[in-house]
């Protein structure tokens, strides 16, 4: 590995902007990713399970509605949540809202470039299924 300067305009742009992959698994010997995510009023990721990874969010602006265990949290400017594995957890932004995204270890952001590789307009929640499912996470 060997230290590395991300400024806030670089990254792996992903989903015309909304998504981009900061840090690779590959520049961490696969110990992590980082993934900077802005999620528009209204949408979301229904609830899952990572088997490979923990995930942990950190909310940089907006609010973000967490379920986690099947409880319902509110997490504003400066909240953060850790999801270990194979925990159930989802989310929907209530307001626009960026986040900070950690995957350990690395890998799970190489889903997030094939899901963005889908054609545009509603997914195809087969076609969704089936790229995650080969990144160990299902939809519950």
């Amino acid at each position: 590995m060997t230290p590395k300067i991300i400024r806030s305009t670089e990254g792996l742009a992903l989903m015309g902007g909304r998504q981009t992959i900061k840090i690779k698994s590959e520049d961490t010997d696969e110990k992590m990713s980082i993934i900077f995510s802005m999620i528009p009023a209204g949408s979301g990721i229904p609830v899952h399970v990572h088997s490979r990874e923990v995930e942990m969010f950190v909310v940089s602006d907006g609010e973000l509605e967490v379920t986690l265990n099947g409880k319902v949290h509110v997490l504003r400017k400066g909240d953060m949540v850790f999801m270990p594995k194979n925990v159930p957890h989802g989310f929907k932004a209530i307001k626009d809202t960026s986040m900070w995204v950690t995957l350990v270890p690395g890998g799970a952001e190489k889903m997030f470039v094939a899901l963005a590789g889908l054609p545009g307009g509603p997914p195809d929640m087969r076609q969704v299924r089936q790229i995650c499912d080969e990144y160990g996470v299902k939809f519950v």
